[in-house]
C-alpha cells in the first residue's frame, strides 16, 4: 500500500537499479515525433504509420483512429507510453495545453518548472 495506507503502490520496474542505461534518445520517440508532425500537417494515415513504426519496434499490434481528435488521443498515449520515467511527457502536455489540445494541466498555478535555486543564486540577472 502507499504512504496514505489505501492507496495500492507499485514498484516502477523500467529502471532496477542505479546502473540502468537510460537512453537520451531513441528511434521510436523520434518515429513519434515525426508521428506528431504529420497529425499537425492533418495526415492522420502518415501518424499511423509512424506510430505503428514505433509499436512495431515493441512487438505491438498497430494502431488506428477513426477521427483526427482520435489520432490526437492515440499520439498523447503513444508519447505519454514510450516516455515513462524519462522526464519529458510534461512538455507535451505543455505544449498541447497551450494548442488546446489537452487540459491536464489547466489550473494548475505552475504551468513551467521554476528556476533553480542554485541557478538563481549564481546568475545576478534573475531573483526569485
Amino acid at each position: 500500500m502507499g504512504r496514505d495506507s489505501k492507496t495500492p503502490w507499485y514498484r516502477a520496474l523500467k529502471y532496477t537499479s542505479r546502473g540502468n542505461d537510460v537512453a537520451l534518445a531513441k528511434g521510436t520517440e523520434m518515429a513519434l515525433i515525426q508521428a506528431e508532425a504529420a497529425l499537425r500537417n492533418g495526415d492522420v494515415d502518415g501518424m499511423l504509420i509512424h506510430i505503428n513504426r514505433a509499436r512495431d519496434f515493441r512487438e505491438m499490434d498497430p494502431a488506428s483512429a477513426g477521427s483526427v481528435d482520435e489520432a490526437w488521443e492515440l499520439l498523447k498515449y503513444e508519447r505519454g507510453s514510450e516516455l515513462w520515467l524519462e522526464a519529458r511527457r510534461f512538455w507535451d502536455r505543455r505544449r498541447w495545453f497551450e494548442d488546446g489540445r489537452d487540459d491536464y494541466i489547466a489550473g494548475h498555478a505552475d504551468q513551467c518548472f521554476p528556476i533553480g535555486q542554485g541557478e538563481v543564486d549564481s546568475n545576478p540577472n534573475l531573483t526569485n
